[in-house]
């Protein structure tokens, strides 16, 4: 039970480590953007080079938070939630609304998943556990 004394630590503890984690999210979507642009720079745009490696990427950060804390497992979950939120506002001007709502479940899916497997086998690396989920032309290129 927390006390007076220890509830404004608890606060900040919890807050210092949702903003971690979302640095940590961030720099996943930084990794996985500039993959995208290493493959069509060398595939080209309308062959599905970057297709499918938010299929990687969404669960390979859910699986890397699920190890830090319970606490990380729950921020990563959050913040995939806000991330699908944010992506459906900036879509809906160019997309329609049931394309959007396919692909946020499918993020919402491959981040469920990878924080699933990344607390059950937890002795397995990350990028073991998530191979499979790698594209062709990610295999190609040897992108993790």
């Amino acid at each position: 039970m927390e006390s007076a004394i220890t509830a404004p630590y608890e606060a900040s503890s919890n807050l210092g480590e949702f903003v971690a984690d979302g640095l940590i999210a961030y720099d996943f979507l930084k990794k996985m953007k500039g993959t995208n642009k290493k493959l069509i720079n060398k595939y080209g745009k309308n062959i599905g080079s970057a297709d499918g490696t938010d299929d990687y990427y969404h669960p390979m950060l859910q699986c890397y938070l699920s190890r830090i804390s319970p606490e990380s497992e729950v921020n990563g979950i959050t913040l995939g939630y806000l991330k699908e939120f944010a992506d459906y506002i900036r879509k809906i001007p160019f997309k329609k609304h049931n394309e959007i709502i396919k692909d946020s479940k499918k993020d919402l899916q491959n981040n469920s998943f990878g924080s699933s497997i990344g607390k059950i086998f937890r002795d397995i690396p990350c990028v073991e556990l998530l191979d499979n989920q790698r594209t062709r032309n990610m295999k190609n290129e040897n992108i993790y």
